[in-house]
């Protein structure tokens, strides 16, 4: 355990312990209690390979809550039903993705939606969950949510936002109006992300689809009622110096899927039916971190067809060996109720790790590049690094592609274009200084660059 790493006092408040790592681990360990392996994953807890997301480091001090959650199409009749399932939700700091496309007044759902957030007040020491918001692009209002965001309009700072574009649209993006302003929007504030819905679909949309949006951070499409519960592998601590340990990642990943799973049968939900589909379908997503941590170790860069190469087979030995976990379990405990050869309806996403990662070190978080690296990392770059983790990821990559302050509209718009591509399932774009809130600014003071 990085023992020497001091972990920041919010973290101590948000997960309820005095900063010994093991008591917490063994805290959160002893309240799953996992199925198989329970000594084993601990240790990895401890050694920290592997960490469940920021809601199950909260077990054993508070009820367990997944992740985030999708609570479906919003219609003008089911308003007021969905808006008092949001706040139940929201409340027990998971997050909420939702549709709008079946609104005839979406940003003036929106606003609603986010008036309501303001007033809940968590009953632990942890941050508003963000929440995501999707539409389709051929909705009547498109523009008025497209622009709805713009600088200085911090009302819905709680929601992410993203257009749903199907593949027949984007095959035939050339001058289209629409998408250009998207593009300027995007340009100008961060938002609106774009989803490809079409790519997003699951194979079992026949029995509980169509999927219409995601989760806020964008890792996990799901269907109406679902949640998940998240958890990522350490990457960089997999390498001695020498050699980077296969084994030890494979063993490592079949431990993260047992805690994960058997995290689900622990969760309390805010809705009876939400709490029954997680049961049934068992939806879970183990991502990494440290992976830019580990390139710096390995002497490769970043911006390089070695790091593709890299995480090309680090991505499927990801999702190959999570499934076999999961085929594993259901053999021993059931499969979930549409396929009873596997345990789980997916099993791998890459999420953006934000306070786990910070719970192991200053930097390197998901597969995004270290913070000196993030201005010589070109955008077409990044997005092929995405999509290239896409590839044999089960569900989605988390990703926003960041931009420097004199970046362009049509540098947007190649980014966009290059995303659907390459095949990626969703994508962001952030311009440095295009919010005057921005939440994180890095100051580089020669090689050495720092959170400000």
């Amino acid at each position: 355990m990085n023992s020497s790493r001091l972990v920041p006092a919010d973290l101590l408040n948000r997960y309820a312990f005095n900063g010994n790592k093991y008591h917490l681990y063994r805290r959160v360990v002893d309240y799953v209690n996992p199925k198989d392996y329970k000594e084993e994953i601990l240790r990895a807890m401890c050694q920290e390979k592997f960490l469940p997301a920021g809601n199950t480091l909260i077990a054993g001090r508070k009820q367990l809550s997944p992740n985030c959650s999708i609570i479906g199409e919003i219609t003008d009749n089911n308003k007021e039903e969905k808006k008092e399932l949001f706040i139940n939700l929201l409340s027990a700091a998971i997050g909420v993705g939702l549709d709008l496309s079946k609104t005839t007044n979406p940003v003036g759902v929106l606003k609603e939606f986010a008036s309501e957030a303001k007033a809940i007040s968590l009953q632990w020491n942890r941050p508003l969950r963000g929440n995501m918001a999707t539409i389709n692009i051929n909705h009547d209002k498109i523009v008025d949510f497209i622009n709805c965001k713009l600088r200085g309009n911090h009302e819905l700072s709680i929601f992410n936002i993203s257009v749903k574009i199907p593949n027949t649209y984007m095959d035939n993006i050339i001058n289209d109006d629409i998408f250009d302003q998207i593009c300027q929007s995007a340009h100008q504030s961060g938002d609106p992300g774009l989803i490809f819905i079409d790519q997003a679909q699951s194979p079992y949309c026949e029995h509980e689809g169509p999927i219409v949006t995601s989760v806020p951070c964008g890792e996990q499409f799901m269907f109406d009622g679902e949640t998940c519960t998240l958890g990522a592998i350490n990457l960089d601590t997999f390498y001695d110096g020498n050699k980077f340990d296969l084994d030890e990642y494979v063993k490592t990943i079949h431990l993260a899927v047992n805690f994960l799973d058997s995290t689900i049968d622990k969760l309390v939900i805010p809705d009876i039916y939400m709490s029954n589909k997680i049961r049934e379908l068992r939806r879970i997503g183990l991502g990494v971190m440290g992976f830019a941590t580990l390139l710096k170790k390995m002497n490769i860069e970043y911006e390089s067809a070695r790091s593709l190469q890299l995480a090309e087979i680090l991505a499927y030995c990801l999702t190959t060996e999570a499934i076999n976990e999961s085929k594993r379990l259901a053999l021993k405990y059931g499969g979930h109720k549409y396929c009873s050869e596997r345990r789980n309806i997916t099993v791998t996403c890459l999420q953006p790790t934000g306070g786990i990662r910070r719970m192991v070190a200053d930097d390197g978080f998901s597969i995004e590049p270290l913070f000196d690296e993030v201005s010589n990392i070109s955008p077409l770059f990044a997005v092929r690094m995405a999509a290239t983790w896409q590839k044999h990821i089960e569900n989605a990559v988390s990703k926003t592609i960041n931009l420097s302050n004199g970046a362009t509209v049509d540098d947007v718009k190649n980014i966009y274009i290059e995303a659907y591509k390459l095949g990626c399932k969703g994508i962001t774009v952030y311009r440095d200084g295009c919010k005057d809130y921005q939440p994180i600014k890095i100051k580089c003071d020669g090689d050495v660059c720092n959170i400000e």
